[in-house]
């Protein structure tokens, strides 16, 4: 019996110190996500912010290959959304249409960026995160916390913005070099 218990705690271990280190706040799909738009279409934009997060995680890890997959992912979770516009017809989408083609091209451009270090990945970042910001303003999200955040000192202290859904700072433009760099500019409810 003990050598059963010791081999499943071996086994638990060995797991769980597998796994990459993330936020948990922004391993969570918010599920009662309110917006101007369908409830169909809401889940589907939950849904980009849920992968955009895992993107800016991977920067955040200095992970060019899980940003170069997440990229995509997020490329085509866009698409998705802009599909369910097309179907629908009873209203005017044409700037929510631009800003997801924006996200699903610029996600595409990051994942074919040949960049180990994932420098200039994390310049193309930068317009997905404005674009994500302004679809989410837009459809008015709200009945969920996003946080934007800001590092004065990104791109030799131009400044930039990323969302994430936890108020700690996780450094996207900096990863393992200065995470903790930036403060929180707005809090989207």
């Amino acid at each position: 019996m003990r050598l059963v218990l010791a081999i499943f705690i071996s086994i638990f271990f060995i797991t769980s110190c597998n796994n990459k280190p993330q936020q948990a706040a922004d391993k969570q799909k918010p599920q009662d996500a309110v917006s101007n738009l369908s409830y169909t279409q809401t889940q589907e934009l939950t849904d980009i912010l849920y992968k955009y997060y895992t993107l800016k995680n991977a920067l955040v890890e200095d992970d060019a290959k899980l940003a170069d997959e997440s990229a995509d992912i997020l490329s085509k979770a866009s698409l998705k959304l802009k599909a369910t516009f097309d179907e629908d017809t009873s209203r005017d989408y044409n700037e929510l249409n631009s800003m997801l083609t924006n996200i699903s091209n610029r996600s595409i451009e990051l994942a074919t960026i040949q960049d180990p270090t994932t420098e200039k990945k994390r310049i193309v970042f930068e317009d997905i995160s404005d674009n994500v910001y302004s679809l989410i303003k837009k459809a008015e999200i709200s009945n969920i916390t996003v946080y934007r955040q800001y590092c004065p000192m990104a791109f030799n202290d131009a400044g930039a913005y990323w969302l994430s859904s936890n108020e700690e700072i996780q450094n996207p433009y900096f990863g393992h070099k200065m995470p903790e760099c930036g403060e929180i500019a707005e809090v989207i409810k």
